[in-house]
């Protein structure tokens, strides 16, 4: 099967969910910048739990600290990942307060720390080692596999965490 075409098919339908989200004119410009870090980690893990159930020759599944041998358990933790960014970004750009942004504030959170955590643990221990495999399509080198993780995912999801909390202070 080619995975390039699940990927492009599901940023397809992923994507237009996250410009249905917009179209209700419920978001701010803060919230936009808050949701588009989390709509990239549900494009970026999209095809894992697919190919982790019909692919026994998947290699595995890693982001961050996170690291899931070939088998079921890829399926369960990158779908687990996958959905709680989808409703991050939803819940972000329905305007949704309460419950949904403390969900919002704590997967981002956890997604930053995660991330940034293991980016600056691999800088310090094996500076040049760290590395954005997509597949076997796509391997991106170490500087500008670090500018992209800290820039695309680690910043904003801290933002968005922060931006989060915010929210639900704000509406109690």
């Amino acid at each position: 099967m080619n995975w390039l075409w699940v990927a492009a098919a599901s940023a397809a339908i992923y994507g237009t969910l996250f410009l249905a989200c917009l179209w209700h004119h419920r978001w701010s410009w803060g919230g936009l910048l808050a949701a588009v870090p989390n709509l990239f980690v549900a494009l970026m893990n999209s095809v894992a739990p697919i190919r982790g159930w019909a692919d026994p020759e998947y290699l595995g599944f890693s982001l961050g600290f996170i690291r899931v041998e070939r088998g079921p358990g890829v399926t369960l933790i990158s779908g687990t990942i996958f959905l709680l960014a989808i409703a991050a970004f939803c819940i972000i750009l329905l305007d949704r307060h309460g419950a949904g942004m403390w969900l919002v504030a704590f997967t981002d959170g956890l997604l930053a720390l995660n991330i940034g955590g293991a980016l600056a643990y691999g800088l310090v221990t094996q500076p040049g080692s760290a590395k954005i495999q997509l597949g076997e399509y796509l391997t991106i080198g170490p500087l500008p596999a670090t500018l992209i993780m800290a820039g695309v995912f680690v910043l904003p999801l801290g933002f968005a965490s922060v931006w989060a909390l915010r929210r639900t202070s704000a509406a109690e």
